[in-house]
């Protein structure tokens, strides 16, 4: 439950009016997409070797 630490933490910032430089959010928006697709395809691979190895 620690990314929900995060949320809750976003959500307080932005409420009382923190906000992020434009180019940092960009940053952080491609970065959360490259650990996103990363992690689709590790977890594609590990399914496929699990699913060879029952068999």
């Amino acid at each position: 439950m620690e990314w929900m630490n995060e949320l809750l933490t976003g959500i307080l910032f932005g409420h009382f009016g923190f906000r992020i430089n434009g180019e940092i959010l960009h940053f952080f928006k491609g970065f959360g997409l490259i650990l996103f697709v990363f992690s689709a395809l590790l977890g594609k691979h590990r399914f496929i070797y699990l699913s060879q190895k029952t068999i």
